[in-house]
C-alpha cells in the first residue's frame, strides 16, 4: 500500500560524507528504491513479530515508535 501511494526510500545518507551537504545523500534508482522500501517494511514487520513472545512488548514498542514518529512529523510540519 505504501509503494502504491509513492511512499518509498528515495535516498539514504552517506555515512562517510559531511553532514547536511548535497553530496551526503545517495539517490536510489526508482526500481531499487521500491525494492528497498518493500524489504525495509517487511523487516520492520518481522522485527515486531519477533517481539510478540512477551505479553505487551510488541504493543509497547509499536506505541513508542508511533509516538516518536508523530512528534518528528509534527516538528517537521508534515
Amino acid at each position: 500500500i505504501a509503494v502504491l501511494f509513492n511512499v518509498t526510500v528515495r535516498n539514504i545518507s552517506n555515512p562517510w560524507g559531511v553532514a547536511f551537504t548535497p553530496s551526503s545523500l545517495w539517490d536510489l534508482p526508482t526500481g531499487f528504491a521500491v525494492a528497498f522500501t518493500v524489504f525495509w517494511f517487511m523487516g520492520m514487520v518481522n522485527t515486531v513479530n519477533w517481539l510478540d513472545g512477551v505479553d505487551g512488548l510488541a504493543a509497547s514498542v509499536a506505541a513508542v515508535a508511533a509516538t516518536v514518529t508523530t512528534i518528528h512529523m509534527l516538528r517537521e510540519g508534515q
